[in-house]
């Protein structure tokens, strides 16, 4: 594999990458990889994109977050949760092996590969007579299933929470329509008389958190409403709709457990356009 095939995975991992340093790391691992003139190159790069795995999983996967999930047990002979345990909570929070498995989606591979990854990495590291790699087809190689390694887990994590969207998209819609059903709507009863609500739609639903115990969801759509005016002898009405944010936390021990959190309309449009007030001379 050439250096410019190095540099493409690299680009791949960049939007996927947590933060500056992670990326500082890779960029440096590759210079020094590139760099022919110096014999134990290999090494110091498995050094660095290992650090850069650590920090990632470190990040992605606090200690107390970790050993707050109800599957967690600590291992004998370890202290805190282990890398393990680390790469699956990155990807499913607090929720249990069986509750991904009534999910469209696998995991497994995805863990198992970078668990090798990083144990190639460790042997790598930890330079020994007789271990030197010269051999620049097996260094470059093995710096190509590195980086896919960790970019097949990271895409996988990302993919996971699309799946999962998109599996309580109708119950987080049903959830939705209770709320807006129950409870007084004061962004609608500002600009009406009285009103109902016809419809709410989901149709951008993210996932940003999967902790311990709950699932952050967000939600930001329009609401479609029937708004009333005058009384009995002049009364009138008119059909609009509405953008609305809204905050949904699951249980990750419970996926019908759904609790809109929050629940925002902006009715801003009802109000048209603000003009601007003129400038005094």
């Amino acid at each position: 594999m050439s250096n410019a095939q190095i540099l493409n995975q690299r680009a791949l991992l960049d939007e996927h990458l947590i933060d500056e340093f992670s990326k500082e790391l890779l960029d440096e691992a590759i210079r020094i990889l590139g760099d022919q003139s110096y014999k134990y190159r290999l090494h110091i790069f498995a050094t660095l994109v290992r650090e850069t795995i650590t920090h990632t999983l470190h990040e992605l996967a606090p200690t107390a977050a970790v050993e707050a999930c109800p599957w967690f047990k600590q291992a004998e002979d370890t202290h805190g949760p282990t890398r393990e345990q680390r790469l699956r909570y990155a990807m499913q929070g607090g929720m249990t092996d069986d509750f991904v498995d009534g999910l469209p989606t696998d995991l497994e591979d995805e863990r198992r590969d970078l668990l090798k990854a990083f144990s190639s990495l460790n042997k790598h590291t930890h330079l020994r007579p007789g271990r030197l790699v010269e051999d620049q087809t097996e260094m470059d190689r093995y710096a190509q299933d590195t980086f896919k390694a960790l970019l097949d887990f990271l895409l996988a994590a990302r993919t996971f929470r699309t799946t999962l969207s998109d599996y309580l998209e109708g119950a987080v819609a049903e959830s939705l329509t209770h709320h807006t059903f129950e409870k007084h709507l004061d962004e609608l009863a500002e600009i009406s008389g009285g009103y109902e609500v016809n419809g709410v739609w989901p149709d951008n639903l993210v996932v940003e958190a999967i902790g311990p115990t709950e699932i952050v969801m967000k939600v930001e759509s329009e609401v479609d409403v029937t708004l009333h005016y005058g009384g009995r002898g002049d009364s009138t009405s008119m059909n609009d709709s509405y953008p609305f944010t809204a905050t949904i936390l699951v249980r990750v021990d419970d996926l019908s457990h759904i609790d809109v959190r929050s629940f925002e309309i902006d009715n801003s449009s009802f109000f048209g356009p603000i003009e601007d007030s003129p400038e005094e001379e």
